[in-house]
């Protein structure tokens, strides 16, 4: 639906509902490929308002840690760090604190996904 709708014309960062953008509603949600499609069209990765804050704020609300890590690749400013208790990760929960000290410090930081493997 959100394919369709956008491909007639609308705005990806339409504001209003309770999560104010559909970028913060898909990462609460955490719907990893919505998340990846309205980055792609343009989502503002940092529109605030609405019940969560921000999308990676609502991300973290609810642990969706594939979601945060697309978001941090986006350049999401990370702005709090309420919910780090919730990020079972411990790099993410490392790589969101790094991030959130140089957003407090004005420091620009790259951020790349990690990579996850599993032992055997």
């Amino acid at each position: 639906m959100v394919e369709v709708l956008l491909k007639h014309g609308a705005d990806v960062n339409t504001v209003g509902g309770m999560f104010n953008t559909a970028l913060q509603a898909a990462s609460y949600q955490g719907h990893y490929h919505l998340v990846d499609l309205l980055l792609s069209k343009g989502a503002d990765v940092n529109a605030s308002g609405g019940k969560s804050g921000n999308a990676l704020q609502a991300a973290c609300s609810q642990a969706c840690e594939k979601v945060i890590e697309l978001l941090l690749s986006h350049n999401a400013k990370v702005t709090s760090l309420n919910h780090l208790n919730r990020i079972k990760d411990p790099a993410l929960k490392e790589k969101l604190r790094v991030a959130y000290l140089a957003n407090q410090e004005n420091i620009s930081i790259p951020v790349q996904p990690i990579q996850i493997t599993q032992e055997s």
